[in-house]
């Protein structure tokens, strides 16, 4: 009992090790992080931007301090 015990274990450490790899984080692409950022906004409008600041406008990419949707 023991035995199966250690290589049930054994077998279940060298599974978790062989998938460790694929489970690291994912780095995300432009095209991603922008259809990411259009389904958080919703569908409240066109945004506005204001002012200069270090938000990114989604509608001309520039940095602007205010982003608000009417």
């Amino acid at each position: 009992m023991k035995t199966k015990s250690w290589l049930i274990l054994s077998i279940l450490m060298i599974g978790f090790l062989i998938n460790l790899p694929f489970v690291s984080s994912q780095e995300y692409n432009s095209l991603d992080l922008e259809n990411i950022e259009a389904l958080s906004a919703g569908e409240n409008g066109t945004p506005h931007c204001l002012g200069l600041g270090s938000l990114d406008c989604p509608v001309s990419y520039v940095k602007v301090q205010v982003v608000s949707y009417y």
